[in-house]
């Protein structure tokens, strides 16, 4: 939400707690990740908000995902990537 050049967040993992108002000429350091987009796989686009330590998850378990990705294209095998 933004109000008076201000842009109110609150991390969508579900059980957290954060939030933040932060000027909206300062959004991006503050270390939040915001609007974050996932597409799933019935290609529906989901967008989130994210606090610093979710943001950083967010960014392994995407680190992940394209690494897997990156395997199963190279190699044309799901079998190490399956656990």
């Amino acid at each position: 939400m933004r109000t008076n050049n201000y842009v109110h967040l609150e991390c969508d993992v579900k059980g957290c707690e954060h939030k933040v108002d932060i000027p909206e000429k300062e959004i991006d350091s503050y270390g939040w990740l915001v609007g974050a987009e996932y597409t799933d796989d019935k290609r529906r686009t989901k967008k989130y908000d994210l606090c610093v330590e979710h943001a950083m998850a967010w960014h392994r378990l995407r680190q992940k995902q394209d690494a897997d990705i990156d395997s199963f294209i190279s190699t044309g095998s799901i079998k190490n990537l399956i656990g």
